[in-house]
């Protein structure tokens, strides 16, 4: 696991230790489990926040147990991962398990360690990880004063949780009123030459699609007038 990584689940460790309650002499109450995950969906490298996962996207998940405050070492301890649909995986000290997301949109992922035998007795802690749809995003210095005297406007897509290790993996089509900007390509950056528009609205249309996985198609419209 990358520096990076380890530095996240830390913190998250962290976190959960504070946050674990403590009974009304000071003492720790029963063992708690903590559950994180990360999908390997694309985003940005400006963005800060969560790549979130979208149907097939791949899923890492890590294990910790903490008792009377200490982390325990579950190197001995057969670990279960159960899905929606029965057992994923199980083994020894199986603390970090990676799976596909097979679900559509809307149909969260319920997923379910159990640690067996631990202190005589299994202890189980279940999460749920919801399954999005990718998302294109538009971004324009198009403005009021441009729409008005005409010029040229820069038009820039924004792709997030696609299933694609860079943005070469996109196609992209653009539509000005219904008529094509460019065919399907890679083209994130685009020029348009603006006419003058005088109380006219027009759309700008953006449909990105993962060249490798038809179904994953993202689109985005947005509507421009002089009165803007």
């Amino acid at each position: 696991m990358k520096n990076g990584s380890l530095k996240i689940f830390s913190l998250i460790i962290v976190l959960g230790l504070l946050l674990i309650p403590k009974t009304s002499n000071g003492a720790f109450s029963d063992p708690q489990m903590i559950i994180t995950w990360k999908a390997d969906s694309f985003i940005p490298h400006w963005y800060k926040g969560r790549a979130m996962p979208i149907r097939n996207s791949n899923i890492k998940t890590s294990l910790v147990m903490v008792d009377n405050g200490k982390i325990i070492d579950l190197s001995q301890y057969e670990i279960r991962w159960n899905g929606d649909n029965g057992i994923f995986e199980k083994g020894i000290g199986f603390v970090n398990f990676s799976f596909e997301l097979d679900k559509l949109i809307s149909q969260p992922q319920n997923l379910t360690a159990t640690i067996v035998g631990y202190n005589g007795e299994n202890i189980k802690k279940t999460i749920t990880i919801p399954v999005l749809k990718p998302e294109i995003g538009l971004e324009t210095n198009l403005n009021r004063i441009l729409i008005e005297k005409g010029g040229k406007a820069t038009l820039r897509a924004l792709p997030f949780f696609f299933n694609i290790n860079n943005e070469s993996s996109i196609n992209i089509k653009w539509t000005v009123n219904g008529k094509i900007l460019t065919k399907e390509s890679g083209e994130k950056l685009v020029e348009l030459t603006v006419p003058k528009f005088r109380n006219e609205r027009f759309a700008i249309d953006l449909l990105a699609e993962n060249r490798y996985q038809e179904l994953e198609i993202a689109s985005e419209t947005k509507y421009f007038n002089s009165n803007n």
